[in-house]
């Protein structure tokens, strides 16, 4: 059986072989490259005697043309597009009593409530509040170089630790010069590319890398959002109104005991990968270094690149001489990346990607 794929990117359909086996949609195209989706993805949209559409919750713009009567039979029995499923609604209801119950320990019980609350919200809401934010935040126009994302993943592998993290981690790279690196709900990180541009070492990036990572293991951007907004407008946001909602303010953590915490942790993970922290500690202080420089001498455009940055990962005495400590360790380290892989991430954002799917 065949049908026409659409992925968003182009208008013009790729021809596919389209069978179903065990809930599972595989679709094999001409030039060899296949495609597996699992069933629960798929949702039905338009639908004629002759002809139905299929869609993927997942990528938004994507979209499967069937014509086929056996075919179409076979998948006319999809949750329609746009409605609810039961599943949905149970889950939101949970999402929702979980914020209620955070709300009334905030109230009641201050952040030691919150604590246990957080983490017992489903993740895929949380992913699809974390995809919008980015979006709305302007960072979404994604580098997306093959051998640049294969540098990248291979860092995240390193800094994985044996029993992996509390909750699965997606990160990208975002084509805009500003110096910064956030996480948002739902376990994304994002890196800017500015902030790889005035990198100089790969173990620098590691260290930015794996203190965001640590924001998203301690639900840091999920907990200040509930403190910063509420629970109804997080509702909403999880709604998928968050374009007017929500702004890089909100979303990134900036507490001075946060911030401590993911210094912490970053220097627990790049421990563990065997990789110096040293260069975050380089980063953090040459970062502080040119802010004061550039409001000396009226650097506007610099300022505007490094106060997100610097505004969001506030530094103090303390805490650079707590990194600096660590990175004067005797321990064997080797560098984050090979020189061919360092080259690759700095190159990612060569060939423009699309927007995030």
């Amino acid at each position: 059986m065949r049908g026409l794929v659409y992925d968003g990117r182009s208008a013009r359909g790729r021809p596919a072989a389209v069978a179903i086996e065990d809930r599972i949609l595989i679709l094999s195209f001409d030039d060899g490259a296949t495609d597996r989706v699992g069933m629960e993805r798929l949702t039905r949209g338009a639908r004629t005697p002759e002809r139905l559409t299929v869609h993927r919750e997942d990528q938004p713009d994507w979209r499967l043309v069937v014509t086929e009567p056996e075919l179409t039979a076979a998948l006319a029995g999809l949750h329609p597009l746009g409605r609810f499923r039961r599943t949905t609604i149970a889950l939101y209801s949970g999402v929702s009593a979980a914020l209620v119950a955070g709300a009334l320990g905030l109230w009641l019980g201050g952040d030691r409530v919150l604590d246990l609350v957080v983490p017992l919200l489903p993740h895929r809401p949380l992913e699809r509040l974390g995809e919008s934010v980015v979006k709305a935040m302007g960072s979404d126009r994604k580098c997306d170089t093959q051998a640049g994302e294969a540098a990248l993943g291979r860092l995240l592998t390193r800094l994985t630790p044996p029993g992996g993290f509390a909750e699965p981690i997606h990160v990208s790279v975002a084509d805009t010069a500003t110096i910064n690196a956030f996480a948002v709900p739902g376990g994304r990180v994002v890196i800017l590319h500015g902030l790889i541009d005035q990198a100089e070492s790969p173990d620098e990036v590691a260290g930015i890398l794996a203190h965001e990572i640590t924001h998203v293991q301690l639900h840091h951007p999920t907990k200040a959002l509930i403190r910063a907004i509420g629970v109804s407008t997080l509702v909403q946001a999880i709604g998928g109104q968050t374009g007017a909602l929500m702004n890089e303010a909100v979303l990134l953590s900036g507490s001075r005991d946060a911030e401590r915490a993911a210094d912490a942790g970053a220097l627990t993970l790049l421990d563990g990968a065997g990789i110096s922290p040293k260069g975050l500690a380089d980063f953090f202080k040459r970062m502080n270094a040119k802010k004061t420089s550039a409001k000396k001498n009226r650097g506007d455009a610099l300022i505007d690149r490094l106060g997100g940055f610097m505004a969001t990962h506030p530094g103090n005495d303390e805490r650079l001489t707590a990194i600096d400590g660590a990175g004067k360790s005797e321990r064997k380290t080797t560098p984050a990346m090979s020189d061919e892989d360092w080259k690759s991430l700095r190159d990612i954002c060569e060939t423009a990607g699309s927007a995030d799917e």
